[in-house]
């Protein structure tokens, strides 16, 4: 950075910028040698080189003939990703594929082979590094820089479903189907997550996710159970239609599955539905035994709290919060109580049923 800085100040000289553009670029070299055609090793070093040529270029907005080399670019970026298959990234890696990944972004993608290649690029990125949550997300970035408006949002939606199908049918070893799950589940939730405006009316992506979620939820893994869960919160709190189709399996889970981990991370993603949907969401979907909505959740959140051990209880106390200042949930007495009562225990006081009324 500190190196960077400098940099900067000194390429304020026209002249020394012409200069030290035109020996990056032969330090880049192509065909005739220099760092790309080379098998070099210090990634960082051949990094750093291309930010500055990058950035460089970006500002020579009088001279148009002066620009990277894309495709020397594009398949060195594309050996380095080879290079990696089947390893464990170690960070400084993830990190320098995300900074690549970045650099990719200022190219322009009105040139429809570049931006076949980078679409070609993100697919690989995800298949093969799918498992990395930040590269996850910068490649998603990608793809919306590729695909930025409304009106590309089709294809967004088939590159993910085409994706994720690939990453499937590429499982051939039974080992390996876990790990192939928890990756199409991340890339989902984090596409979920990214997409301003997500929309469950693509058929091929919801029957693709509903597949997923329902594989994941019937699982004897805990990993694979967690994962769904975290796609799943994520797809409730975009969707109204899933929060409604899905709100009874989370109920599920919260009264009958033991795993403490499990109903904590469901009743928590229970709590985030009403705070992102509202408490009606619960009418045309769970049984209510003739009580609104917010009498339900009071008889309910009291049963769960006196109930369940202190983790529960904590999750209870403070999505009640959130739901008082959200004004989702009028707060009553009784879920009055039910924090006072979380605030002496958990101090490790007596209370007695005087000092509660």
């Amino acid at each position: 950075f500190i190196i960077e800085t400098c940099l900067r100040y000194f390429l304020k000289d026209n002249h020394i910028r012409r200069i030290v553009l035109n020996n990056t670029k032969i330090a880049i070299g192509g065909n005739k040698g220099g760092i790309l055609s080379s098998n070099i090793s210090n990634y960082i070093e051949h990094l750093f080189i291309w930010r500055i040529l990058c950035e460089l270029i970006n500002e020579e907005d009088d001279d148009t003939n002066i620009h990277p080399d894309f495709h020397e670019f594009i398949s060195y970026l594309y050996r380095i990703i080879k290079s990696s298959v089947n390893e464990k990234l170690l960070v400084t890696k993830e990190f320098i594929i995300c900074q690549y990944v970045s650099i990719l972004s200022t190219f322009d993608m009105l040139d429809i082979y570049r931006r076949k290649c980078v679409e070609a690029m993100s697919r690989c990125i995800l298949v093969h590094y799918g498992q990395y949550e930040p590269i996850i997300k910068q490649a998603h970035q990608l793809i919306h820089h590729i695909y930025p408006s409304n009106d590309t949002i089709n294809e967004r939606y088939q590159l993910i479903i085409y994706t994720l199908n690939d990453i499937i049918q590429r499982c051939q070893n039974v080992q390996l189907e876990k790990l192939i799950f928890i990756q199409c589940m991340t890339i989902a939730r984090v596409f979920i997550e990214q997409e301003k405006k997500f929309d469950l009316n693509y058929a091929n992506f919801k029957q693709l996710i509903d597949s997923l979620i329902k594989s994941g939820l019937s699982h004897n893994e805990f990993d694979s159970q967690t994962q769904t869960l975290s796609t799943l919160g994520s797809l409730m709190c975009h969707s109204q239609q899933a929060a409604t189709e899905y709100i009874k399996q989370i109920f599920h889970i919260i009264n009958k599955v033991e795993n403490i981990s499990l109903k904590c991370q469901s009743l928590s993603i229970f709590i985030d539905i009403l705070l992102v949907h509202g408490i009606n969401i619960l009418t045309p979907t769970i049984n209510l035994d003739n009580l609104t909505p917010s009498q339900f959740l009071t008889e309910y959140f009291l049963n769960l709290f006196h109930e369940q051990n202190m983790e529960i209880k904590t999750i209870i106390v403070f999505g009640l919060m959130k739901l008082f200042l959200s004004s989702r949930l009028e707060p009553t007495i009784k879920l009055l109580r039910i924090i006072l009562d979380y605030r002496f225990t958990n101090d490790h006081r007596s209370i007695n049923q005087h000092e509660r009324n």
